[in-house]
């Protein structure tokens, strides 16, 4: 008697999403300058919503301060494009690579790229505030090196465990 060995299937639902994930994840790098100014965009509105004369400028938001106009800018390492387009290919292998619930797959998506943008918001706020009440350079220093680092570093994490559980959930109808 052959002893029994467990098949992997050579197609499965989910591996149509890999072409369009991986696409995605090449489009946020390509168009990386876009994406920076879209969040500056949304950076900008959010500080008009609280009562600040804030503006987006190509990839930076200047606002007033101590008589001055300054600004904090969207760089590369600043940007939700690079690491967004990281979890998207890796989300695009492992729907070639294993069965995914395809809801799972895009609402782990919007949820991922939801945090992402949040977290990074939240972080930029942080530091415009700190400058309003802080006064630039004490502002800024302590904002963005203590501050900023925990909001990304927890805004990571949270993607992270999301992404995980999303790679770890059972495809539909899989019994366990």
């Amino acid at each position: 008697m052959a002893p029994e060995t467990a098949t992997v299937p050579r197609s499965h639902a989910s591996r149509v999403l890999t072409l369009p994930l991986l696409g995605a994840a090449v489009l946020l790098l390509v168009f990386a300058v876009q994406v920076r100014h879209a969040e500056a965009a949304v950076q900008a509105g959010f500080l008009q919503l609280v009562g600040l004369d804030a503006r987006a400028v190509g990839a930076a938001v200047i606002f007033p301060l101590e008589g001055r106009w300054f600004g904090v800018g969207f760089s590369l390492g600043c940007s939700i494009a690079p690491l967004t387009a990281l979890f998207l290919g890796g989300a695009g292998i492992a729907a070639w690579m294993r069965p995914l619930r395809l809801r799972s797959v895009g609402l782990g998506v919007l949820a991922l790229v939801g945090l992402f943008m949040l977290a990074n918001q939240i972080r930029i706020a942080i530091i415009v505030g700190a400058m309003h009440f802080l006064g630039f350079q004490r502002g800024y220093e302590m904002s963005h090196v203590f501050l900023g680092s925990a909001i990304t570093t927890l805004g990571f994490v949270a993607a992270v465990v999301l992404f995980v559980r999303l790679l770890l959930r059972e495809p539909e109808g899989v019994a366990r």
